[in-house]
């Protein structure tokens, strides 16, 4: 609260959601309401997807910007006046992200963030952004998962509404890059390259769990893919980046990590890795050769020819 009370821009309105704390928070934050710029809303616990929505139900319908802050996290004193400013300033973009540091526990920052590649298709490969480069495409959105931290991002109120808000039935974990794929498969993306967010690591944290969270990560591809309430360009976008995700992506994601393991001085490592990137890239170019060539012939060759293609499509997600 006290991060956000010490913001430069002082146009804002603070909807707190207590959701069904064991502790004394609700008692806490009670007796700092003084300000009538903020507001208190206590309900059972039900998670954070709907304490996010309910949080927003109760919000300013005049209000034309929203972000969601973590109870454990800060913000730097300029996050506002910054995002807000830069969103005035581009009325084309409907979201806006910022980079960030960790904070320990005890809220002192041990070392800046460490932002997910935008990666994006370059003559059949994938080619990295330079962080000056604003636009954020959905493409390097989707194939990266969690590229853009909820947390750290400024929604347009109309651009949040289209999303229909946080699902509440996916569970905790990519629940954040749900919305954020929403809202960027309809309107403009963009990176603020100042580190205005503080993200707070603490042990037993539910994002310290990696088997829960790759669990999460394939119920966002699988909802993703099987969605039916695209518009037919829509729908062609994501299809074009499930297809960039499943090769040229991960084919740089391993290639990374050969050159990781080079200067690590593990050279079978990196070997093993650059093996891999290529498999992946074969298989990926395989598929789609089959793809164009079934385009080309008669039906029956088109049902052999897919049924061909998917072998090597399962294949490479299996890699």
């Amino acid at each position: 609260m006290s991060s956000v009370n010490g913001q430069t821009f002082s146009d804002w309105e603070h909807i707190i959601v207590n959701d069904g704390s064991t502790d004394d928070s609700g008692e806490i934050i009670s007796s700092m309401l003084e300000d009538p710029r903020v507001r208190l809303l206590s309900k059972p616990n039900g998670g954070v997807s709907r304490a996010r929505n309910l949080g927003f139900e109760h919000s300013s319908a005049e209000s034309e910007y929203v972000m969601f802050l973590d109870s454990d996290d800060r913000l730097d004193p300029t996050m506002l006046e910054t995002m807000i400013d830069y969103l005035d300033r581009n009325p084309d973009v409907g979201l806006a992200y910022c980079g960030f540091v960790w904070i320990d526990e005890s809220g002192r920052v041990f070392t800046d963030g460490a932002e997910a590649r935008r990666l994006v298709p370059c003559l059949g490969l994938a080619r990295e952004l330079p962080t000056s480069a604003r636009e954020t495409p959905f493409v390097a959105v989707y194939a990266a998962g969690g590229l853009v931290p909820t947390m750290s991002t400024v929604f347009r109120r109309s651009a949040f509404m289209e999303t229909g808000g946080f699902d509440e039935t996916f569970g905790q974990g990519y629940e954040d890059s749900d919305v954020v794929l929403r809202a960027c498969l309809r309107h403009r993306m963009h990176f603020v390259e100042l580190r205005l967010y503080c993200y707070r690591r603490c042990s037993g944290q539910s994002s310290s769990d990696s088997e829960r969270l790759g669990r999460q990560r394939g119920k966002l591809y699988a909802k993703w893919q099987s969605s039916l309430d695209f518009s037919e360009s829509e729908r062609e976008l994501v299809r074009s980046a499930e297809d960039f995700r499943l090769g040229p992506f991960q084919a740089y994601q391993y290639l990374s990590s050969a050159r990781k393991s080079w200067k690590d001085g593990k050279p079978s490592l990196a070997f093993g890795a650059v093996a891999r990137a290529a498999r992946r890239i074969l298989r990926w170019r395989t598929c789609r050769l089959w793809a164009r060539l079934a385009l080309r012939r008669n039906s029956r060759w088109l049902v052999s020819s897919l049924s061909i293609g998917a072998i090597f499509y399962d294949l490479l997600r299996q890699t």
